[in-house]
């Protein structure tokens, strides 16, 4: 029998850094000259020990699209919300998570480490990757009181974590730096 004066020392404590775990899915439609882009994601305060706030983001431009007083036709615009913490529920291989920094490989999802993620806002919308398959549905609160939808079914999504010899997706060649990249 060990006693120990520091009986927390082997039980997760809370960070004390803020953590951020977030995704990006960015669309683009040439022939519509369409380009839309979502940041959605779980943010940890420092201290806290789950995620305790969470974010989304909407960026399109689109010329059918452009806003009245739109300095040009394609000009970016970009609508944001943050759900509140009960809204979001957030599952890795049907297992509903609470962001809990021992609760699993945060990176998983964009490395192709899971067969299902799912992040869903009630209020909001969410996405699910599975099967190699993304759908994706947002609709938020636009800047005049209209709404802002994103629906999408993607198949044949190639995950971020996949390497190709062509070095080709989002890290391209900073994938070469292993490590050092979060």
């Amino acid at each position: 029998f060990v006693r120990s004066r520091e009986p927390l020392a082997f039980v997760p404590v809370a960070s004390p850094q803020p953590f951020f775990d977030g995704w990006f899915i960015r669309l683009t439609d040439v022939e519509s000259k369409l380009s839309c882009a979502v940041i959605f994601g779980s943010l940890r305060h420092a201290g806290a020990d789950a995620f305790s706030q969470h974010y989304v983001a909407l960026s399109y431009s689109a010329t059918s699209m452009a806003r009245r007083n739109a300095k040009s036709p394609d000009e970016l615009q970009s609508v944001h919300v943050f759900p509140e913490p009960h809204d979001v529920r957030i599952t890795i291989d049907g297992k509903e998570m609470k962001g809990f920094l021992d609760e699993t490989d945060w990176r998983a999802p964009a490395a192709g480490r899971c067969d299902r993620f799912s992040w869903h806002s009630s209020q909001y919308g969410g996405i699910v990757i599975a099967d190699s398959c993304v759908s994706v549905n947002f609709t938020l609160p636009g800047i005049n009181g209209e709404s802002v939808s994103l629906c999408a079914d993607l198949r044949d999504a190639v995950s971020w974590g996949v390497r190709r010899e062509s070095e080709k997706g989002p890290e391209g060649w900073l994938g070469r730096l292993g490590a050092l990249l979060p």
